[in-house]
């Protein structure tokens, strides 16, 4: 029986008429019966239930359900609008006139975030409630609420409040029996004054959330480097094809990176924002989930700050600082090396840059090493299980060399009679280099 279902039987019960005497015991003598003139009536009970009495016992009755009011928290609607991100704003969104409309979020879902520092629901459930094309309607979409708006507009005796009954009847059983008689109850002079709630009573993690966030960590000063340390900063544009410079980069930007997932890319804008910018490159493995290990994957890095544009230069015969381009390091690889011709294409065979051939010559060259690639590892694999790298060609008089990198094709067109050995050797560190330039990997400008 649902609690309905019982109150109506109770109120029912109240109308019928109260039961006749009982008989007098035989020993008394019986009076004389009058004679009858009329019918008998029927004397209903003078009820002692007040208007105010059937108020107070319905409220009681709410709160032992635990269907009162007090269940949802009304917020408005600038606490969720002025956290939206970008991508979920609409065509009607303006941050200097939100709507005036109202969102209801339930009690226990708020005080159960609480603890975590984060109140969070899915967009949808405000959709409702929301103005057309404020926003865009993503069923998956999880939006935050403005944490200090919703501590703000908390009722201080919700701290103390509990989790409801599992099954709502299973309170029934408590409901006292308002519907028997009653005993005349004086009404009072004035209402009982409220209990005021005990500050010591709010649980020590939802007081810590109502707390004012803390001041944001000062700005370490940039670290003293010693001798032959590098300070972690690229220069500019020419870091590389695909870097992601990540004091500057969005989220989408961040989550090209390899390794990196959501909850990483937002612990990197996290620890952006708290320190205003990343003063370089290694800062990147002291953000939490980060790590050493992650870190040399997102960058190509080690912790010993060893720049290796250093390295690429060393190679090729230029200074320390110097950061060449694509066309630079062609025009040096025939400048340093005994090569008449060098071209750089892409795994689709398209040229990126050639030093000492013409654009016709780059490229037919470019358009034909993924196909002898493909060939030849289908081919050789039989002589040589080991990943298929290099290609030396004889064609005419001037060799030529192919080579693969993540990321390019390097093609070599080299003069008559070089030595080959110790030019392949040098050429694989050359790639190596090269190969890191171009990937996608996570950099710090000024």
């Amino acid at each position: 029986m649902n609690i309905l279902d019982m109150l109506t039987k109770k109120l029912r019960a109240r109308e019928t008429p109260s039961t006749p005497p009982a008989p007098l015991p035989a020993s008394t003598p019986a009076a004389p019966s009058p004679a009858p003139s009329s019918p008998p009536k029927t004397v209903a009970e003078p009820s002692n239930l007040t208007m105010e009495q059937a108020l107070s016992m319905f409220k009681r009755v709410q709160e032992i359900l635990g269907e009162d009011q007090d269940t949802v928290l009304v917020l408005p609607c600038k606490a969720l609008l002025q956290q939206l991100p970008a991508h979920l704003r609409g065509p009607a969104w303006n941050a200097q006139a939100f709507p005036d409309a109202k969102l209801d979020v339930p009690r226990d879902a708020v005080l159960a975030q609480l603890k975590k520092g984060q109140i969070q629901f899915l967009l949808r459930d405000f959709l409702p409630v929301l103005p057309p094309d404020w926003v865009k309607a993503e069923p998956t979409a999880l939006v935050n609420l403005d944490l200090a708006m919703v501590v703000e507009a908390i009722p201080l005796q919700w701290f103390k409040a509990a989790l409801p009954a599992a099954h709502a009847a299973d309170g029934v059983k408590h409901i006292p029996d308002y519907f028997k008689p009653a005993t005349p109850v004086a009404r009072p002079s004035a209402p009982p004054a409220p209990v005021a709630t005990e500050p010591a009573a709010v649980e020590p993690a939802v007081a810590a959330a109502a707390q004012p966030p803390p001041p944001p960590p000062p700005v370490a000063p940039p670290r003293v480097l010693r001798p032959g340390e590098w300070n972690g900063v690229e220069i500019g544009p020419d870091a590389g094809a695909h870097v992601v410079d990540i004091n500057h980069t969005d989220l989408k930007g961040l989550l090209t990176l390899p390794g990196i997932g959501r909850l990483r890319a937002e612990a990197i804008l996290k620890y952006r924002q708290e320190h205003e910018r990343f003063q370089s490159i290694f800062e990147l493995a002291e953000v939490p989930g980060v790590g050493r290990k992650l870190f040399k994957q997102i960058t190509g890095l080690t912790m010993r700050r060893r720049d290796r544009h250093e390295v690429l230069c060393a190679l090729l015969g230029l200074e320390k600082t110097a950061r060449p381009t694509l066309a630079q390091l062609a025009g040096q690889l025939c400048a340093q090396t005994p090569v008449t011709g060098s071209v750089f294409s892409n795994r689709d065979g398209m040229p990126l840059a050639s030093a000492g051939l013409t654009e016709a010559e780059a490229a037919s060259y470019a358009a034909i090493v993924p196909q002898l690639f493909r060939r030849a590892r289908r081919y050789l694999k039989t002589l040589d299980p080991q990943p298929l790298h290099t290609l030396v060609l004889p064609v005419g008089e001037k060799p030529v060399v192919l080579m693969q990198a993540r990321e390019f094709f390097l093609i070599l067109a080299l003069a008559p009679g070089a030595a080959l050995d110790p030019l392949l050797q040098r050429i694989a560190g050359l790639a190596r280099e090269l190969d890191w330039l171009q990937g996608q990997r996570a950099i710090v400008t000024p």
